[in-house]
Formats: structure tokens, sequence, C-alpha cells
């Protein structure tokens, strides 16, 4: 009887794992990744825009090591625009950027969703990183003082006005009571820049006059009739397009003193 014999051979297979040293984060001469440090991250605030240009974006990177980063944000609104992003240069604890142009007047809102170092580590931004503006049609935030007595104004109607040289900014305080401020720089020539008006200098306008401008504040409704002329004063363009920006100060005829900033679509 033949016997048949059997013989399995058993493979034995070994499998190796090649260890290059190289993981993120590790050593062995590789880079590590650091991702940015987002703690306090938030958006300060967005200027209004004018249509057919850009709005400004100030934020808050308290944590963030100096360097330059990529924000990764859309835009929702009157105006859409998604997957955007724009290049910062971190040196403090807040720094700026532009949005896209705006084509479209109206409310927009801008949300921020990442951000990445050059060393290409990410990080989700969660908080405070939703902001809602809106085109401008002019602001104005100032005071009137008289005997003592302060009174607050914004105005949200204020247009500017060049004719041959002359520049007006009017502002309109519609409630509760019609309430006007116009600003006059008799010798704009494009540029910022400040100019001071003195109603008792009667010498032509001119770079050694004091009589290049002027004002007036008005009050009418409710029983209230307050039209005077400035005696004394002085205007300060901080910026002239796409918004045309600034300060003044003003005495009028009655020693009251109207205050404050303005910020308008260039004329």
């Amino acid at each position: 009887m033949r016997k048949l014999i059997s013989v399995t051979a058993i493979a034995l297979v070994m499998t190796f794992s090649l260890n290059t040293g190289c993981t993120p984060g590790g050593g062995g001469g590789g880079t590590p990744i650091v991702l940015p440090n987002i703690a306090g991250f938030a958006i300060q605030s967005v200027s209004a825009f004018v249509a057919g240009a850009s709005a400004m974006v100030s934020i808050a990177v308290p944590s963030l090591a100096a360097g330059v980063y990529t924000l990764h944000f859309d835009i929702t609104g009157d105006d859409n625009f998604s997957n955007q992003s724009a290049t910062i240069n971190v040196s403090g604890s807040t720094v700026n950027f532009q949005t896209p142009s705006l084509p479209n007047p109206g409310s927009v809102s801008i949300h921020i969703t990442s951000i990445t170092n050059s060393s290409g580590g990410s990080a989700t931004i969660t908080s405070n990183n939703t902001k809602t503006f809106s085109d401008s049609t002019g602001l104005m935030t100032g005071t009137y003082t008289v005997a003592g007595s302060v009174t607050n104004l914004r105005a949200t109607h204020v247009v500017a006005t060049n004719t041959g040289g002359m520049l007006s900014i009017h502002c309109v305080i519609w409630t509760p009571n019609l309430t006007t401020v116009t600003l006059y720089d008799d010798i704009y020539a494009g540029a910022t820049g400040s100019v001071s008006f003195n109603s008792n200098d009667l010498s032509a306008s001119g770079p050694t006059s004091t009589f290049n401008g002027g004002a007036s504040f008005g009050i009418a409704g409710s029983g209230i009739t307050v039209s005077d002329l400035s005696e004394h004063g002085t205007i300060t363009l901080n910026t002239i397009a796409p918004l045309m920006t600034g300060t003044f100060t003003f005495t009028n005829q009655d020693s009251s003193v109207v205050a404050g900033s303005f910020s308008c679509p260039h004329p």
C-alpha cells in the first residue's frame, strides 16, 4: 500500500516598514508645521464703501506671531464673492486688509473662515469672524456745545461737492429736528491737509490768509430756530478717495462750538 505523503510548505510573509524620520512635526531633519495661534482673533471694524471700490477690514490678532499669513473669507449680501483670500503681514496686535472691489451698493457681510501661515499650518476661525457693513452715503458724528450744554450729532446723509476749487461738505440730520452742518473750503486743491478760516480776516483767500473757508450750523423744527455762521475754525482732510474723510471744529458767532468727523464719497 502506497502512502501519499503531502508536504505543505508554509511561506512566511514578512512585512517591513521604512522610517524616513520626516513625519510632520517630528525631528530628524523634517520641517515642523506650526499652527497659527488665533486666540483673541476678532474682526474689529469694516469701513463703509463706495460702490465700485473696496472696504478696509481691521482685525485683532494679539496672539499671532510676526510673519506673513493668508486669510480666507467669503462675502455675501448685495455683493457676493466666495473663496476669497488676502495676504496680511503681521507685526503687531492689529492688521488691516482690503476686500475686493464691491460693485453694488447695499448691505454686505464678510465671513473669515480660516488663516494659513507660511509653513502651511492652517487654523479654522469660528468666532468673532463675521461683520456686516454697508455702502457709504456719508457719516458725520460730532457735538454741538452751547452754554455748557452738549448735544451729540450724527448725520447719515453727507454730500461733498467741488465747484471750481470750492469744496462744500453738507451734513443733514433729519430727526428729531432738521439739523444741518455745512463746511466750506474755498481753496480746495484735491489734496489732504488743513484749512483754517476766520471771518474777521477780510483779506483775499490764499495761503497766507485765514479767510479760506467757513461753516454754518442750523436747527429747524419743534419751535427751535438756530442759524449761525462760523466765526473761526479748522477743517482737516485726512483722505480724498474713494472716501473723503476728515475732522472739523468751528466756533459760531454766538460762541457755540461744533466739532466732529465726517466720511462721504469724494466729489
